[in-house]
């Protein structure tokens, strides 16, 4: 028997909605490329959750503070690295742009990351969201996952200053 010695590279992701149950996504401009949409998300960190890896990457990414509900969707890649996401059903419990941390917002040659709010049921509003097979699950469960997440408790964090 022959083993595959890839590992795979786990990424935690949020379909994250506001309490309007709008979709929270991210608007990727790269220089030379169409705008596409994408969740906010990357990879796990060694030793962490992957649920704790999906409030983080909110964090640095949106400026967001979110509660991290189940898992809603699991996503295999194939190539051209071997992955598997994982996207959690989760809030937006409040955002402030100023706070976001991440990388790849210093680095100029990846592009620009502008927080957008966009109605998960209209066709032309996330027609660019990626990956493509996110637009079946908000079609055949958009509303039950839009109901769901906003009735996600949790125990707020203290509010930034």
């Amino acid at each position: 028997m022959i083993e595959n010695t890839r590992v795979p590279r786990l990424s935690a992701r949020a379909l994250l909605f506001d309490d309007s149950g709008r979709l929270v996504l991210v608007r990727r401009s790269r220089p030379g490329q169409a705008s596409y949409l994408t969740t906010p998300g990357g990879g796990v960190e060694p030793g962490e959750s992957l649920e704790a890896a999906a409030a983080r990457e909110c964090g640095e990414e949106l400026g967001a503070e979110v509660i991290v509900g189940p898992t809603a969707y699991v996503r295999y890649v194939g190539a051209p690295v071997p992955g598997i996401q994982t996207f959690f059903l989760s809030r937006l419990e409040r955002v402030d742009p100023r706070l976001r941390t991440g990388h790849e917002l210093s680095e100029p040659e990846r592009g620009d990351y502008e927080t957008v709010h966009v109605n998960w049921s209209d066709p032309e509003q996330i027609a660019t969201l990626q990956p493509e097979e996110l637009h079946a699950v908000l079609r055949d469960h958009g509303a039950y996952l839009a109901r769901k997440a906003t009735g996600l408790a949790g125990s707020r964090p203290p509010r930034r200053s």
